[in-house]
């Protein structure tokens, strides 16, 4: 996701994903998630989201637009912005409409936003 007329930059992706693959690692649940990256207008955001369950455990990086790859933890209790919040909605919905599903694990992946 990114602000018009541009896109999220190679490093900013690089970045994150090295992040988010420790993240992954270390944090208890099911190693299904998502990883959502944002070109915003005052820097770049990178959210990693693990789901435990039905609990969603995340982490939130952000970085200077001129240094996509300096990713630094976003501020303690963020928990996204209002662009940010329809893709975690989505994936909730999608969370909870495969949760019982016996294949709920490749129901889950198999959507998209």
């Amino acid at each position: 996701m990114s602000v018009a007329d541009s896109e999220c930059p190679d490093e900013l992706d690089r970045a994150a994903q090295a992040l988010t693959v420790e993240f992954a690692e270390s944090t208890p649940g099911s190693g299904v998630g998502y990883l959502l990256l944002h070109r915003a207008r005052p820097a770049h955001f990178a959210l990693a989201h693990v789901w435990d369950g039905v609990d969603l455990i995340q982490a939130y990086w952000t970085s200077p637009l001129d240094l996509p790859a300096e990713l630094r933890p976003h501020r303690a209790g963020a928990v996204g912005c209002v662009w940010e919040l329809e893709v975690l909605a989505f994936e909730s919905a999608q969370c909870a409409a495969s949760f019982e599903a016996a294949d709920r694990r490749e129901r889950y992946l198999s959507t998209h936003l």
